[in-house]
Formats: C-alpha cells, structure tokens, sequence
C-alpha cells in the first residue's frame, strides 16, 4: 500500500497557468493519471505462486482510481481463481512477456462483467485439460455487456470456449468487439464439448438478443478438437463475423444458429471475407457435419467474400442437414455471393427452406456432388456462378410440398408450412465448365413419388446460361420436370 501511496503522490499534480483573454484569467488544472500496477499489490507473476488475490485486489482498485488501467509487466502470473472486472471502463493490458497461467479446467480466466471494459495483448495458457462443460474453463467471458472489447491476444491450451460472449438473464452483448486474437491448441473436446467453439456467441436460451457485436481479424486452428470455429447460436441481430482465418474444425468453420427453433430471433448475421479451410472429421471416422459456413434459421444473412477450403471432410453419405461447404437451411432472405469454394467433400452450396435467397457471382470448383443444391424453397435468384469440376449435378433442385409429413416436422418459419415449393426460381448468367450431360435437373415432386401433394414447378425463369466445352445440346444438358402448364422461360441458354 505504501508503494501505491508514492505513485500517487509522484503520479498527481496540478498547476495554475493565467491567461489573459479580453481582460479574463483562467486556471487550467493540468491532471496526470497513474495505471495500477498489479505487481504493486503483491502479484509475483513467477508461474508459481498464486497471483489470483492480488490482481483481483487491483482489479477492485480500478473501481474508484481516475485511471482504471491496471497493468501487467512481463511474467507468468498463475490464477486459481477467475478475475473479474469491479467497474466500466476497466482497461487490463498485458506488456509484451506477460501472461496468464490457468491452473485449473474449471475456473474461466477473465470475466468481463461491466460495459467497455477491454483485455488487450494478453496471453492465456490453459492447463490443456477439457472443461467439465461448456460454462466453465473459459479463456475471456463477456457477461452482458457493451463496447467492450479484446483484442491481440494469445490463446492456448483453453479448457473450454476461448472467448464466450455470454448472456446474463434477458440481456446479451451489444457492440462487442473481439479482434485481432489467435487461438490454438484448445484443449475443449468432443464429446465433452459438443459445441466447443473458439470464439462463442450463445449460449442457449430464449428472452435475450446479443446485437451488433463485432468478430474480426482472428486466427483459429481447431487442431481437429473444436467442433466450431465462431459460433453464433444465440438470438439477436447485427452480428459480424470478418476477416477470420479458421481451420481444422470438426464440425463447422462458422455457425450461426437460432438454438430454440423459435420463430424468427436471429437476424442479419454478416459472415464476409473468411478464409475457411479443412472443416470435417478425422481421419478414419465420419460425421453429418464439416461445413465450412452454416446459416441455420437466421433471417437475412449475408455471406459474402469468403474462401471456403477442403470441406466435408470424411462426410458421411446421408441427406440429414444440408451438406455444403456453404449452407443455407431455414433462413428467409439471405444473399451468398462473391464467394469462392474448392474442394467439397459433398456439395459446393445448399440452400434448405431458404426462401428468397439469392446465390450470386460465387466461384464453385472441385466438389464431389452438385455445385448448388436446392430443396424446398420458392424465389430464389442463381445468377452469375461459375461451375468447375463439379462431380454430378451443376445445379440440382428438389421441390416438395412443405405440408407432407416426412418435411412439416422441420423447424423453418410457419409462413412457409402447408405451401408448394419450386416457384419463381432464377438461373440465370452462370457458366458452366465441363462435359457433363445433365448441368441442370429441376424436379417437382409428383403423386408418385410424394402420394396426395403434387408439387408442380411454376414461374421458372432459365434463360443466358452458358454451357463451356460442352458439346450435349441444351435440351440434354438442361431438364425439368413437373413443371405447370404457362408461366416459365426456358431461353437463350447455349453452348459456346
């Protein structure tokens, strides 16, 4: 306490300048702020002894200073126990060599509890042990709160989710941002951590809404071990996911997921200029899983710029969700456009229940099934996509009446139930690369393969596509079938 009375002392002064304005003076109070140190309190920062007491005490302290920074010169500071911010506004920045050292898979690290609050250049080391659950083992947690921030920090060996953008009863994080961090060898796995994730905004629940928070610039390498890179599961609206480089996931590179199946709570997810690569199961297993993005239930998203790489990894063969290395399943409204995907274990993009969707100007190439996958869905635009190496279908479409048993049961909007699908679908201004006689197949279901709900195709509009380095004529190459009578443009689709 000593040494922090002189830094005060030494830290605060003020003079009195006079200026003459007009016949007036003036006193201007000149203030020096001092940030808190926590070695001062008593923190060792020698790997060894446990330094939790203290930096909590600095951590309290920054509650009632003038300058809330508490500082973290080099060392290794182990903690037993969570720190957790006292007051808004609290700053913990870590000089260049300092460190946290996690002793435990149950503790979480920092929790950030009050608004605008930062960590900046931290380095966190789990003790490389899973965490019990997904609540607990935490790098950095951000409980309900806003304009707070972490960023260029380190991650490894973390129990459990590295950065978890938490609610707190009905409230959730708003203009969050979360930056510049790298994460590796995590240390949360499947099965323990089902929807272990890197970077996590969630969890689950229902009355809340994370808004309009920030995810951008970060490095994650899932190591095999993560199931997601970012995740959204959770309600809310605005959130941007930017500029990330994410690899080796076993289940998704990003994710955003309406988690109750309520009917519309999660809203315009933005998931721009991502490099995603090598999303899928190990070596020697399968899984249903290994989307490079996976939009679920989120109402007018935007994937856009992104770089999508050796997805589907070890997919299994069944039709459960829709396996693209970019899906959208259940949201209204989304656009999925300028992106580029290579190598799909499965399909390149998939569009499920996702009504008025548009999938522009991507570059699909290598994938070991359709280039687009459509099911179940009415105003959809496929306009300006360039197909290479696509292994069966460039774009195949599956329509249905959304009223029959085997699809009434999924959890898409209720506008969209008992109604027929396939209406007013647009492919329009794509090339297609390659030899393959059969580009696009459009089917209807009928009483015979869908008894009591013929689902008639209408308003298709298939016009200026062209088919390069294929000699099949049009008719071959592009086929329909349980289309209505009237209403659809087939036209000006050649081969060159």
């Amino acid at each position: 306490m000593t040494i922090r009375i002189l830094q005060v002392a030494f830290g605060l002064f003020f003079s009195f300048i006079c200026i003459a304005n007009t016949g007036k003076a003036y006193a201007l109070s000149v203030y020096r702020n001092v940030a808190i140190d926590v070695r001062a309190l008593g923190a060792k920062g020698d790997g060894s002894t446990d330094d939790s007491k203290a930096i909590q005490q600095a951590l309290n302290q920054a509650a009632t200073a003038s300058d809330k920074t508490v500082s973290f010169p080099a060392g290794q500071y182990l903690i037993s126990q969570t720190l957790r911010t006292a007051a808004a506004g609290t700053r913990m920045v870590f000089a260049k060599g300092a460190s946290l050292k996690l002793a435990n898979n149950t503790n979480g690290g920092i929790l950030i509890l009050h608004d605008n609050c930062s960590v900046e250049n931290a380095t966190l080391q789990g003790n490389g042990q899973s965490a019990p659950d997904l609540y607990k083992g935490f790098g950095i947690a951000l409980s309900a709160v806003s304009g707070s921030t972490v960023k260029n920090c380190n991650f490894s060996g973390i129990s459990g989710f590295n950065i978890f953008l938490n609610r707190n009863g009905n409230k959730g994080c708003t203009k969050c941002i979360i930056t510049g961090n790298t994460i590796k060898s995590p240390a949360l796995s499947i099965p323990k951590g089902y929807d272990g994730s890197g970077i996590m905004i969630g969890y689950s629940g229902t009355g809340y809404a994370h808004k309009d928070n920030e995810i951008s610039n970060n490095t994650i390498d899932g190591a095999q071990t993560l199931g997601h890179g970012i995740a959204v599961m959770a309600h809310g609206s605005g959130n941007k996911i930017i500029g990330n480089t994410i690899s080796n996931c076993l289940r998704y590179g990003v994710l955003s997921y309406e988690t109750s199946y309520e009917d519309s709570t999660l809203f315009t997810t933005s998931i721009i200029n991502n490099t995603i690569s090598n999303i899928g199961a190990k070596d020697g297993t399968t899984n249903n899983m290994g989307m490079g993005i996976y939009v679920m239930k989120t109402h007018g998203a935007i994937v856009k710029g992104n770089k999508v790489t050796n997805t589907l990894v070890n997919s299994d063969n069944t039709e459960t969700l829709g396996r693209g290395a970019i899906t959208v399943s259940g949201g209204v409204g989304c656009t999925v456009e300028d992106n580029t995907i290579v190598n799909s274990g499965r399909y390149g993009i998939v569009c499920i229940y996702g009504f008025n969707t548009a999938i522009r100007n991507n570059k699909i190439l290598g994938v070991k099934e359709s280039g687009i996958y459509m099911r179940n869905t009415n105003g959809n635009v496929i306009e300006g996509n360039e197909f290479r190496d696509i292994a069966k279908l460039a774009i195949r479409g599956q329509f249905g009446n959304t009223g029959r048993p085997a699809y009434s049961s999924n959890g898409f909007l209720t506008r969209f139930r008992n109604i027929p699908t396939g209406e007013g679908i647009r492919i329009a201004n794509n090339k297609f690369y390659g030899t393959s006689t059969n580009v696009i197949n459009l089917v209807g279901e009928d009483d015979r393969t869908s008894p009591g709900y013929n689902n008639q195709l209408k308003d298709l509009d298939i016009q200026d596509n062209q088919l390069i380095g294929n000699k099949n004529t049009i008719d071959n190459s592009i086929k329909v079938s349980n289309v209505a009578p009237g209403g659809s443009r087939i036209m000006r689709n050649r081969n060159n």
